[in-house]
């Protein structure tokens, strides 16, 4: 490991000095050629540190851009994939940095080569091209009825592929192309459920980029629920949950639908946990914020997958870790939705999955501002999150406590008076002395003081000295070693 080390060091020292070569005008085409010789080697990340090199010429030196370009594309192609992501993501920062123009040639040769006969050079093509779109979607405007071919390519993922690109066309230059509403739902029946769940992905986007178009269909999302494919149910939820937001009359009627895919609970429980499941959840935490009226029972359908299980059965935390983020989700906006959920919301406080038990506790303050008396039965189990691993879940049971009003006022009086004397001075022995003896209420209400100090714009000038109060308790604490005014 020492060995590798030390080469890497020595090839990024290699291209450092080149580069600043190259800045300083000393550097001509024999530097440039040991820049291409260097992403000859084996070594994967030597050879990243060569690409970077010359993608850093193609910036600082115009004379060498064309050539930068021309070695960057030549590795989009015959190479695996390992060696082409680096190579496009790269070359599409020389367009960034100079004029984009500078890729056309590069974009004539990809649009040639998502022609050709083998379905690898048709695969390399629009990967590269994929990259390319993410920055300079107006290069591509010309390309549009080539990638309309590709829809019927042979090959699936250049099918799932080319609807992204034309997805993000759409997206950036709206006004340069005709929607492609037909072509993204012929291939709703696609017989691959990727190339369906990306179709309908991209019908929700375009649909939200064409807010005045009669189309897509409320019925072809629709459809999409009842897919046979978990992926494309998952992907029609995602794509209603963010049209609802442009045309929320469109969607409502379709709520049931999505609710329907968490019946009966054992089937959308399955086997285990799949991403298709966070994705629904996420939607329909998405979908409880925009229609008041019927967060209560989708926070209720959500709650009902704890009775499938139990809501401590650890085979299936990572599902009910997303329900419980849902709810939270749901809280923050209603809390009056989530009141019947509490009973499950404080069993999650005790769960293995730290951001389960966060989320829980995020809700329990959301809803115990509003309807402090129905989330009171959890306090003792807040008050034991004080002594939680993990630093946030302390502060966000803290917050939950107060928001309760169960803090007595001595308990805030002590907290206060420690706070002030590690602001006064961050290594004060009273301060440590006193913190260390605290009972578990008093640290958890300093840590969540100098926290809501860094939120407080009155108290930019305390930063340095929050900071400093930060150190010394994560020497005491470990558990608050990586928490920072930045990072809080």
């Amino acid at each position: 490991m020492g060995n590798d080390f030390r080469e890497t060091t020595g090839t990024t020292e290699r291209v450092t000095e080149l580069v600043a070569a190259f800045e300083d005008g000393r550097a001509g085409d024999a530097e440039f050629e040991a820049l291409r010789e260097l992403l000859a080697t084996e070594d994967a990340r030597d050879r990243d540190v060569a690409m970077s090199g010359i993608r850093s010429v193609g910036i600082v030196d115009e004379e060498r851009t064309e050539a930068a370009v021309d070695v960057l594309l030549g590795h989009c192609f015959d190479q695996p994939r390992r060696v082409r992501e680096p190579a496009a993501e790269n070359l599409s920062d020389v367009g960034r940095e100079q004029n984009p123009a500078v890729l056309r040639p590069a974009v004539d040769t990809l649009r040639e080569r998502l022609h050709d006969a083998h379905e690898s050079t048709r695969r390399e093509a629009l990967f590269a091209l994929r990259e390319l779109c993410k920055h300079h979607a107006e290069l591509f405007v010309p390309l549009v009825d080539d990638l309309r071919v590709r829809l019927d390519d042979g090959e699936a993922w250049v099918r799932e592929h080319t609807l992204a690109v034309l997805g993000e066309i759409a997206a950036e230059r709206p006004e340069a192309i005709t929607p492609p509403f037909d072509d993204f739902e012929a291939c709703l029946d696609d017989d691959v459920p990727k190339v369906r769940s990306k179709a309908v992905l991209r019908l929700g986007s375009l649909a939200e980029t064409h807010p005045d178009a009669d189309r897509p269909s409320i019925d072809d999302f629709r459809a999409c629920l009842g897919d046979d494919s978990w992926t494309v149910r998952s992907s029609a939820a995602s794509a209603l949950a963010s049209l609802a937001e442009t045309r929320p009359d469109a969607v409502r009627p379709v709520i049931d639908g999505i609710l329907a895919l968490l019946s009966p609970p054992a089937a959308f429980v399955g086997p285990g946990p799949r991403g298709e499941q966070t994705s629904i959840t996420l939607a329909l935490g998405r979908l409880g914020v925009t229609f008041p009226r019927e967060a209560p029972r989708i926070a209720s359908t959500l709650q009902s997958i704890f009775d499938e299980e139990g809501a401590g059965n650890t085979t299936f935390e990572p599902i009910y870790e997303s329900i419980t983020r849902e709810l939270e989700t749901i809280a923050q906006a209603h809390p009056e939705a989530v009141v019947p959920a509490i009973d499950d919301l404080t069993a999650s406080l005790d769960a293995s999955r730290i951001e389960r038990r966060r989320s829980a506790a995020r809700a329990l303050t959301a809803v115990g501002r509003t309807h402090p008396d129905e989330v009171r039965p959890a306090v003792e189990n807040l008050e034991a999150r004080l002594e939680d691993e993990d630093p946030w879940v302390r502060m966000e049971a803290t917050e939950a406590l107060l928001a309760l009003d169960v803090v007595d006022s001595e308990t805030e009086s002590a907290a206060e008076e420690i706070c002030a004397l590690f602001l006064a001075a961050a290594d004060s022995q009273e301060a440590i002395d006193r913190f260390v003896a605290a009972e578990p209420t008093v640290g958890a209400l300093v840590v969540t003081e100098l926290r809501s100090r860094v939120g407080d714009m009155d108290s930019v000038d305390e930063k340095p000295s929050v900071a400093a109060a930060f150190r010394t308790i994560s020497t005491i604490d470990d558990a608050y070693r990586y928490l920072s005014p930045i990072s809080i």
